[in-house]
């Protein structure tokens, strides 16, 4: 639903493509923000949801997890569509709007992507990562 109406056919055969996750690049600057926190004694863990239509996904969302940062993230990661159950400090996605069955104990921290870029955000991580260390300063 994020996506434009002239892109949606397509971008919905390209997510169901088996090893689709598995096979992205990682985001510059996400791993070393990543290991950084996580020296620091923060408790980051990777919470994505499930594109159904995709009979990999999931397998794939923890392969791609273990190659690109280790098994101590894969083990921890959380699969859900309702990210309101999830209770942290700060939640960051990419979704304008994250809604559930709560009313989220955490802050949204928005990751920037063209179709979210009209929604305000007080905390909004660039698509490079380079403001991350600013947000918690």
């Amino acid at each position: 639903d994020d996506y434009p109406e002239n892109l949606r056919s397509e971008t919905d055969v390209i997510l169901r493509e088996d090893g689709f996750f598995a096979n992205l690049p990682p985001v510059q600057g996400a791993i070393e923000a990543l290991h950084t926190l996580r020296t620091a004694e923060h408790t980051v863990i990777i919470c994505t949801s499930d594109i159904f239509a995709n009979k990999t996904g999931l397998a794939d969302k923890r392969q791609w997890v273990r190659k690109h940062l280790d098994d101590d993230f894969a083990r921890s990661m959380i699969f859900t569509r309702d990210k309101t159950l999830i209770r942290g400090d700060y939640l960051i996605d990419d979704r304008p709007a994250v809604q559930g069955v709560l009313e989220p104990a955490w802050e949204h921290v928005i990751f920037d992507q063209p179709f979210n870029r009209q929604t305000s955000h007080n905390k909004r991580i660039k698509a490079d990562w380079s403001n991350w260390k600013e947000l918690w300063s």
